[in-house]
């Protein structure tokens, strides 16, 4: 049925808004106009702790339809890369603050791909 309000909005690690290299907040243009981007929901712990299960469950469908193997995207802004990066990374929990807790939120989405994908199988970009 989809999410309201708040649920429906853009989500990340922290509530930052974008902004150009000017230093103003970012637009997107419509058809009927310009519109400031969003600032994106902050994920709540459960929320977060949830994201492996979610890409091990694509993994196994990838596994079930013939795929050989998965890529696990975490660079160029996306849900993971910004987990990593201290810019858009503000968190004051276990996956904010050291580059270690940083890197938990992917440390977890790879083990959870590993199970289906073992890792003997990864190939280095």
């Amino acid at each position: 049925e989809g999410y309201d309000g708040e649920m429906k909005k853009g989500v990340a690690p922290s509530p930052i808004p974008h902004t150009g290299l000017n230093g103003k907040q970012s637009f997107t243009k419509l058809p009927e106009g310009e519109a400031d981007i969003e600032v994106p929901r902050e994920l709540t712990l459960e929320e977060i702790e949830a994201i492996p299960a979610e890409y091990k469950n694509c993994a196994e469908r990838a596994h079930a339809a013939g795929f050989d193997g998965v890529e696990i995207h975490s660079s160029n802004g996306f849900l993971l890369d910004t987990f990593l990066q201290s810019s858009t990374n503000h968190r004051k929990d276990e996956y904010g603050g050291s580059p270690e807790n940083r890197f938990r939120l992917v440390g977890k989405v790879l083990e959870a791909v590993c199970e289906v994908f073992p890792s003997h199988r990864a190939e280095r970009m």
